[in-house]
């Protein structure tokens, strides 16, 4: 009798444990259950330096709903873009390829600014001014694909503080 009262009491405990830890999964089920509720503004990508034909794009993402991740970005007038991260290693910045995208927070924001975040542009078009506009298309793993226009400017920590698009 006393066997089946400490089996009893484990059992019990071990249902506890459990109940415990499906509280928990539910709490952090909590911010991806909810569809994200994304609104990108300030798209605005950097005038090609030089007659190169590379650039930066940057923009800001916010999230009124449940937590996202962006996949990627394209450029309609670029032949291919890559997610960065701009990281100061001994005083050096270097810029590191976000090859898994970049969370968005629940309920947040997430900024791609100079120095900061940034899209990459490679074989960029020739002859894009200040004032010129293109399309970017940004890739989302659960709010899908959202495109906005983008403004050329040559001073890229200039922003219009409008948004662009909603989704």
């Amino acid at each position: 009798m006393r066997a089946f009262g400490l089996v009893s009491a484990l059992a019990g405990l071990g249902l506890m444990a459990l109940a415990a830890c499906s509280d928990d999964a539910a709490d952090g089920d909590a911010e991806t259950a909810s569809p994200p509720q994304i609104t990108v503004s300030d798209a605005r990508m950097r005038t090609p330096p030089g007659g190169r034909d590379i650039s930066a794009a940057y923009f800001t993402v916010q999230n009124a709903g449940g937590a996202d991740r962006l996949l990627a970005v394209s450029l309609s007038v670029a032949e291919r873009t890559e997610l960065h991260a701009t990281v100061v290693e001994n005083d050096r910045a270097r810029m590191v390829e976000q090859e898994d995208g970049v969370e968005v927070p629940a309920s947040g924001a997430l900024s791609f600014e100079p120095g900061g975040l940034h899209v990459m542009a490679f074989g960029v078009q020739d002859g894009l001014s200040d004032g010129d506009a293109a399309e970017m298309t940004l890739s989302f793993e659960r709010a899908g694909e959202i495109t906005v226009e983008t403004s050329v400017v040559d001073d890229p920590t200039r922003v219009s503080n409008g948004e662009h698009a909603n989704h």
